[in-house]
């Protein structure tokens, strides 16, 4: 017994000792790392400005060891001018990068894929994206592209994104990014203004197109702060999904249920604070869960009232607006709010 301790020990003690920790300071050195780096590893992006950086990890973590990108300092190491981050490895956590004072241009400026490589079991945690826009308004973008399964992005700040294109979309294009048990939580979202079109919510679940497939991502624990790029500020279009416990503030727009079925949204607060649209929760589709939110001096109508449960269109397709169905709406609160609409768009 004791040699079979003495083993397990050294076994143990081999394994810690294998792991590394990586200095890099360029964009070269980085590469490197990437293609070499082992479970446990730990590579180092120097403090300072990295310009014009096309950051693609490919490599492969495990569950118990995970390859880890960080700064050096977190918070110190400013990724600006053309640049982005691609993920087509797993088991890999991206911390502490800032982007700033930048634009991607073609693509995301965080994808969970590099090309057709999708992207498993890997983390962006401490991060931030600060106005890092394109510089024509029109020119459409994601700051965040999830593909694949069991990503998560956490401990994140959003802020000002002004050209068009959703904040952070969940994609389901095939069976590898389906069903996917994304987490999207413990994050900030603050300021986008309005754009006066479509394009500009913030998280998005699927398009219409996938809208009868499960994606089952968890969206929690967030702060939406003055997110008023368009009526939707969470979009969900697909099944399966939660959204729980997140604080909406002074936000022009909705979680709006726009396709899919038995999603649930649950705990949620809504801070109106008597903002002009402020809204709630838009019901759409079948076997929906609202239950136990709370909604404080939301004062939006029609479309943003704190809770507008749509009317569906006759032989209505998927992608249109199917009839609200075996809803539970249930123990919610509302709080000098402006009235709840029933039927909302019948003509």
């Amino acid at each position: 017994m004791i040699k079979h301790s003495l083993l397990f020990c050294f076994f143990l003690c081999s394994t810690i000792l294998q792991a590394k920790n990586i200095i890099v300071t360029n964009a070269s050195e980085l590469n490197a790392a990437n293609e070499t780096a082992k479970p446990g590893d730990t590579v180092l992006l120097k403090n300072g400005n990295w310009q014009n950086l096309d950051m693609v990890l490919t490599c492969n973590g495990n569950a118990k060891q995970p390859i880890v990108f960080k700064a050096q300092t977190n918070g110190q190491v400013f990724i600006k001018g053309k640049s982005r981050l691609r993920l087509g490895g797993s088991y890999i956590i991206v911390e502490g990068l800032l982007f700033t004072d930048g634009f991607a241009s073609n693509g995301s400026v965080w994808e969970f894929r590099k090309r057709k490589q999708v992207g498993n079991n890997c983390r962006i945690t401490n991060c931030m994206i600060n106005g890092f826009n394109n510089i024509n308004r029109k020119d459409e973008n994601y700051w965040v592209a999830f593909y694949g399964k069991n990503n998560r992005v956490d401990h994140c700040n959003f802020i000002n994104k002004t050209n068009l294109g959703v904040l952070v979309a969940v994609i389901l294009d095939d069976d590898r990014s389906r069903q996917n048990s994304h987490s999207i939580d413990s994050n900030y979202f603050g300021l986008r203004i309005p754009m006066g079109s479509n394009g500009g919510e913030i998280i998005r679940v699927g398009v219409s197109q996938h809208c009868t497939f499960y994606s089952n991502t968890v969206i929690k624990n967030n702060l939406f702060e003055h997110c008023d790029g368009e009526t939707e500020i969470v979009s969900i279009k697909s099944c399966g999904n939660v959204v729980r416990n997140n604080v909406f503030k002074e936000c022009q727009g909705s979680v709006v249920l726009r396709h899919g079925n038995n999603n649930t949204v649950e705990g949620n607060i809504f801070f109106g604070n008597g903002k002009r649209g402020s809204g709630g929760i838009r019901v759409i589709n079948e076997g929906n869960w609202i239950v136990n939110n709370y909604f404080y001096n939301c004062v939006g109508k029609g479309f943003k009232s704190p809770l507008a449960i749509m009317n569906g269109v006759f032989n209505s397709p998927p992608h249109r607006y199917l009839p609200v169905r075996d809803a539970v709406i249930a123990n919610n609160t509302f709080y000098n709010c402006s009235p709840i609409s029933l039927g909302e768009g019948a003509d």
